[in-house]
């Protein structure tokens, strides 16, 4: 695997911040109106408001993602996404 470095820079919104990098405007926007719309019903499915803002990354592709040290807790974060849905 060939490693890069990311130039990273974010998207500031009142609850939550949307870290990307060069190419990942789209699927950046896409991940805040998402988080936007998703994170009320998810506070409400477990009865818990999040109080500190939450730091979501967005990766241009599966790659890019495996070279972080984000892809070896991406079992946890998938399971707890399946038991969300």
């Amino acid at each position: 695997m060939q490693y890069q470095s990311f130039n990273w820079t974010y998207f500031d919104f009142e609850r939550f911040r949307v870290y990307l990098y060069e190419g990942g405007q789209e699927i950046a926007r896409y991940a805040a109106t998402s988080v936007n719309r998703q994170l009320p019903v998810m506070e409400k499915r477990l009865d818990f408001q999040v109080d500190d803002k939450i730091d979501v990354i967005v990766y241009n592709n599966q790659n890019d993602f495996k070279q972080s040290n984000s892809y070896l807790k991406s079992r946890f974060f998938g399971s707890l996404v399946n038991l969300l849905n």
